[in-house]
């Protein structure tokens, strides 16, 4: 399945680039597989930003489809979904 990703943020900052489109396998896949995916594609560039260093995916990257925020193991993404990526913001 093929799925478009905007990003934002540091995420398109260092990407170069504000949309990314990733193609999964089968009809669904949970939040984790799409950003394992996403931290693969463009030469992997983002993947410092997506994965740590022992593997897991970050949970600090915002995920939504369309204004509905993805949070959890339980979410799926189907084929079509548009997906947006965010970095945390921090400062003060």
């Amino acid at each position: 399945m093929k799925i478009g990703v905007s990003l934002w943020g540091q995420l398109k900052q260092v990407s170069k680039t504000g949309e990314l489109t990733v193609d999964i396998e089968g009809e669904t896949c949970s939040v984790e597989d799409l950003l394992r995916a996403v931290s693969q594609a463009n030469d992997g560039v983002l993947n410092s930003f997506l994965i740590s260093d022992d593997d897991s995916v970050r949970r600090s990257t915002l995920v939504f489809r369309a204004d509905e925020q993805l949070a959890g193991d339980g979410a799926v993404i189907q084929d079509g979904d548009a997906i947006t990526l965010m970095s945390p913001i921090a400062g003060g």
